[in-house]
């Protein structure tokens, strides 16, 4: 079944469009340049990315994806990943594939847990590692590599993350979901019932007119699985506490009332509407002192409604009534709505012991009766405790706490269900039940139940030490030795564990306690810092492992902005390649989600007058050159040493730093992407850690699918002979190619104003369809900021690219005992394709001012434009287009079309078609590399997973990409380069 949205219209032969009507939001059409082969083969993640990219304030014209367009791999969970759903039921995720219902969100901007839609269900086999990730208080998670947890700088990628850092835990587990069964719980029979003992005769007006309402909302017959009843049933929790249910007035008009706090009610309103009723608003006034909040719902046939299911009408201490036997009827995870709403009106909130750093008091149900009717009330709360029974909770007794004489005179006894406060116990009711209706004891419940894991986790830690100690004296150990090998344990002093083992030899009983554990006044403080009273808690890493799994993953896309959903109590996210252009004038915006993490990551093409049979007998010795003169790997570091002040000049001065510092020749500059120098750039914008992180890489070509690559130009794999020779490419030559970024210096510094930009966007009332866009005004404080940082970690990346090109003139001098001028080792071109600038272009016939957002996406100018250099002004700007070390990469150059059609922009390479995880499953690299030299290809590689990940079989086919280029008329191919020796 095709991936391909349905509305999808053929503009052209390897042109397509998404037109707006396909999700609400978008602004502009989102454009795919693709054959038809590529489109049929493109992920759903493609087009859902593409088409939020469109929703973008102030996007223009479109949204364009190139035909080497995929989305990431992964960002799923394993098939038994427990998804927490609005109604406080969890669902393995493999069975939402056929049951979409809303999920549970966190809301960053109002730090809350809301609920969202479901607009996409995946379902995929792994292509990348699958990690295990667990907490210090035990939460665990499968998932893949790339799956993004919430930390608090954002969402960050399982392989991204390390031990200790602290992630974003929502500590409410809720029920399984279990279907409920097709049973009626009232028909149209009790409702007619309920109405004659309320003295509305049955065929009368009244009769008939709440017969009418209640039959319109589906609310008669109402059975176990009616959609609405699980609102109703917290309704139910709700009016059985804090608010009830009456007939008032001459005509006996119906009227329902809650009280309680604003942000409460307002749950309870949303509730009333989704059964079909329409609440009042909330009213706030001053009542003995105290701010009295409360809404009213007029409907007769609503108060008839809850009569019938049970609740009393009127004063509830003044009369007998019970836990309504429908509900002891239903599934558990219904009964879970009904106490949880009803204890957010009634059950004591967490508490700590007086005087007592790591204990809690005894939670206690109160209800009151008048003292004739003391018999009512405890058997009300024996119904009470035989529902907290199935959940497998305790309870210690029903105990009177006290008589008062109420306002008529009367006596009330006040009577109140203890429950069990042992650790266990209160994990397992207020992360099964927890508050509805409830956010301060929602909140605090949450803090508790993490607080009491890690208590757990702490006590049995310790217990095990004991138990070490009991071995070691078993065996022989004398006290000062085992005190000795047991100092810093964390649990007790050299004397402590002296006097541990004196009592386990006089086997005295021995009392485990949690003396010096974090208080919980001091973890409530450092586990919830920004994040509001949302009931997400920080916890730490205590283990990341890759482990074994053969099974389908699975992942959601919501509707929510914030694009993230509760699984296994981890807050975790799905997430964008592509052109957008905004406008800078009015309203547009910039993202560095929407440049990508490596600025200005970019391409770099060299000749040489040297040809295959002068090279083919020195190919091993170049290459090994390379690999000990360009390093590469993760956290590599260059050859060049500066210091703080030099590495600003790198930042503000780009290339011309290089050459005026004898790394470069001064043609360099001219055949560069803005001469190598982005004028805006201003270091004092960029941060600490991103300095830090930057200046030591420069002459770096890091990880991944960066690479440096010796290349020949076979004479039939010239598709444009005059191009070719303009841009000094003759038959049989060898090129040089080679790809590379502003490596973690540009990821600091996209991640730090990712952060700056979620405030940012809240202040400027931005809404967008995912959080990886994150994104500022443009002319907006912010926004400038960024665009002036974004500048310094291009200029890094064209620096960084420079020096690797010196390091390459050298290389070749050093086998060919000759001066790179006299070898010709010009630059062609120099090409970024991550990367955010200015340009002019005309939109509805008007020029207009645009901020071009190319990510995973190259520069591509026609012949005329007055931004490229004169060098290549009469022909087009070079494009460069990498393709896999297999395959081969190609030259092509820049048309007037992609000016008019493509904000000058192109594709930048063929596009995986697997992850680097699936290759390494499919691939060996220590075998692929063998394959490769009995082709010709001689491949020097750090690490041969890594070689493995780089497989040419992991990408789409270089050629179908520039086929689909060609086809679109917005690039033009000059020749084919064919590798035969490569640095990865």
């Amino acid at each position: 079944m095709s991936n391909i949205p349905k509305d999808t219209k053929q503009i052209e032969e390897a042109v397509w469009e998404v037109p707006t009507s396909f999700k609400q939001g978008m602004n502009v059409p989102a454009r795919i340049y693709a054959t038809k082969k590529l489109l049929d083969a493109m992920d759903p993640g493609v087009f859902e990315q593409l088409t939020n990219m469109a929703c973008l304030p102030g996007v223009q014209k479109y949204a364009l994806a190139m035909p080497d367009a995929h989305w990431g791999y992964g960002f799923c969970v394993s098939l038994d990943t427990e998804i927490l759903s609005e109604f406080g039921y969890y669902l393995p995720i493999k069975d939402f594939e056929n049951y979409f219902e809303k999920l549970k969100c966190y809301e960053q901007d109002k730090k809350e847990i809301v609920s969202t839609e479901i607009t996409k269900f995946m379902k995929i086999k792994p292509k990348n590692k699958i990690m295990c990730l667990t907490t210090k208080a035990g939460n665990k998670l499968i998932a893949t590599e790339d799956h993004p947890f919430y930390t608090k700088e954002g969402m960050i990628q399982i392989k991204n993350l390390s031990l200790n850092d602290r992630i974003a835990i929502y500590p409410f587990k809720g029920i399984k979901y279990k279907i409920p069964s097709n049973d009626i719980i009232i028909s149209e029979e009790d409702i007619t019932n309920v109405l004659e003992s309320n003295n509305i005769k049955k065929g009368s007006w009244r009769y008939k007119i709440i017969i009418n309402k209640l039959n319109s909302r589906g609310l008669i017959p109402l059975k176990y699985n009616s959609k609405q009843v699980p609102y109703i049933l917290k309704l139910m929790g709700f009016l059985l506490g804090d608010a009830s249910i009456n007939f008032i007035g001459k005509r006996g008009d119906g009227i329902l009332n809650f009280s309680g706090q604003p942000c409460d009610l307002e749950k309870a309103r949303e509730d009333i509407k989704a059964i079909g009723y329409n609440p009042s608003r909330v009213y706030s006034k001053i009542r003995n002192g105290y701010e009295d909040n409360r809404f009213i719902v007029n409907a007769s046939s609503l108060v008839i409604l809850f009569e019938a299911l049970g609740v009393p009408k009127g004063t509830k201490t003044e009369q007998q009534f019970r836990i309504p036997q429908w509900i002891f009827k239903s599934e558990l995870w219904q009964k879970r709505l009904f106490l949880a709403a009803l204890f957010g009106s009634e059950l004591r909130s967490p508490h700590k012991r007086a005087n007592r750093k790591h204990n809690f008091i005894a939670p206690t149900f109160p209800f009151a009766k008048l003292k004739e009717l003391e018999g009512n009330a405890i058997d009300y709360l024996s119904d009470v405790n035989n529902l907290l029974l199935e959940f497998n909770i305790k309870t210690t007794c029903i105990q009177k706490h006290r008589e008062i004489v109420t306002k008529k005179g009367r006596i009330s006894s006040q009577l109140e269900l203890v429950i069990s406060p042992s650790c266990d116990n209160l994990i397992e009711l207020w992360s099964k039940i927890g508050f509805e209706y409830n956010k301060k004891r929602t909140f605090l419940a949450n803090v508790v139940v993490q607080y009491l894991k890690r208590k757990n986790e702490y006590l049995n830690k310790k217990k095990s030490f004991i138990n070490k100690i009991r071995i070691s004296q078993n065996n022989g150990i004398s006290y000062r030795k085992i005190s000795e090998e047991a100092d810093n344990n964390g649990f007790y002093s050299k004397t402590g564990v002296r006097e541990i083992c004196v009592k386990l030899e006089q086997d005295k009983k021995l009392v485990l306690n949690a003396r010096n554990f974090i208080s919980f006044d001091k973890y409530l403080e450092e586990s919830t810092q920004y994040l509001g009273n949302s009931g997400l808690i920080w916890e730490e890493i205590e283990e990341i492992k890759e482990v074994a799994y053969d099974d389908f993953v699975y992942d959601f896309t919501v509707k929510h902005n914030d694009h993230n959903f509760i699984a296994n109590n981890f807050l975790v996210s799905n997430c964008i390649g592509g052109v957008i252009a905004t406008d800078a004038e009015n309203g547009g915006v910039i993202s560095p989600g929407g440049v990508g993490f490596d600025i200005n990551c970019g391409m770099r093409l060299i000749t040489t007058n040297l040809t295959i049979k002068d090279v083919q007998p020195k190919l091993k010795e170049l290459v090994n050159t390379f690999f000990q003169t360009v390093p590469s790997g993760v956290g590599c570091k260059g050859f060049v040493k500066i210091n703080n002040p030099q590495f600003t000049e790198v930042m503000e001065e780009g290339v011309k730093w290089c050459v005026d510092n004898g790394y470069g020749w001064q043609e360099d500059l001219e055949r560069i992407e803005s001469n190598g120098k982005i004028e805006w750039a201003d270091s004092s914008k960029i941060s600490d850690k991103a300095r830090q992180r930057g200046i030591n890489q420069l002459g770096t070509l890091g990880s991944g699918n960066h690479y440096l690559e010796i290349q020949h130009v076979k004479p039939e794999n010239i598709v444009d002979k005059e191009l070719a020779k303009k841009f000094g490419i003759f038959p049989d030559q060898i090129v040089v190619m080679f790809h590379t970024g502003s490596r973690g210096f540009g990821h600091q510094t996209a991640t730090d104003y990712l952060k700056i930009f979620e405030g940012a966007m809240k202040k400027y009332n931005i809404k967008i369809n995912d959080r990886e866009l994150s994104c500022a005004p443009f002319s907006s404080p912010e926004g400038q900021d960024y665009y002036k940082a974004m500048a310094c970690a291009a200029n890094m990346s064209f620096s960084n690219r420079q020096v690797i090109l010196h390091r390459i003139r050298e290389g070749f001098e050093k086998v060919f005992k000759q001066k790179a001028e006299d070898m010709e080792m010009h630059c062609v071109y120099d090409v970024a394709h991550n990367l955010a600038r200015l340009q002019e272009f005309k939109v509805d016939g008007k020029k207009k001012k645009l901020i071009v957002h190319r990510k995973g996406a190259t520069l591509c100018q026609g012949p005329g434009n007055p931004e490229i250099s004169k060098l290549y002004r009469d022909t087009g700007s070079p494009v460069i287009i990498g393709g896999s070390m297999e395959t081969g990469s190609y030259l092509l150059v820049g048309t007037e079309k992609a000016d008019n059609e493509t904000f000058s922009s192109t594709a930048h390479g063929s596009g995986r078609t697997m992850s680097r995880h699936q290759a390494k499953r499919e691939f060996r690299g220590d075998q692929l590399q063998k394959d490769m030299e009995k082709r010709g290809i001689y491949v020097k590689s750090g690490s041969m997973s890594g070689l493995a990940e780089e497989a040419g079989s992991a990408y789409k086919e270089i050629n179908d990409v520039i086929d689909a280029l060609a086809k679109a008329g917005i690039s033009k191919p000059v020749t084919k380069l064919i590798p035969i020796g490569n640095v990865k």
